[in-house]
């Protein structure tokens, strides 16, 4: 039983030592050679590069998304404008007034012509068009 605990004694010592052979003894012939250093600074450089695409498409993706927001916010006043717009043409559609002026101006044109005022005077007082006091003018001879 001793003899196997000398044996993995020795064994033991024969790997520690070889361990530290591989680490004091091999690191500084491998530096030597530099095979490991310049492959680790071609994979920095691979590295640097691709960090500095990851960095320009950032910057570009950063642009886009302000140019995007911008145009959203250009896009929403004219939705609201054009909301307001249409909330305006439905008031004034729905509002009888509209008729109810336009029959009186129509009407206080048939009455001036009986009175005889020529059409010029008529769509001057009115607001009327030179075509429209001419054309109630002929309407009203038939």
């Amino acid at each position: 039983m001793m003899l196997w605990g000398v044996i993995l004694l020795i064994v033991n010592m024969a790997l520690i030592g070889s361990i530290f052979y591989i680490i004091l003894f091999r690191k500084p012939v491998a530096r030597a050679q530099g095979a490991p250093a310049a492959e680790q600074d071609e994979l920095v450089k691979k590295f640097n590069d691709g960090l500095s695409e990851v960095k320009t498409v950032f910057e570009k993706l950063e642009t886009r998304s302000m140019n995007l927001s911008k145009y959203e916010t250009g896009l929403r006043e004219r939705q609201a404008i054009l909301e307001e717009l249409i909330a305006r043409a439905r008031a004034s559609a729905d509002s009888p007034r509209m008729e109810a002026q336009a029959e009186d101006i129509y009407s206080k044109a048939f009455k001036m012509l009986k009175s005889g005022v020529p059409t010029g005077e008529i769509a001057r007082s009115l607001g009327l068009l030179s075509g429209e006091a001419e054309l109630l003018s002929s309407l009203h001879r038939m």
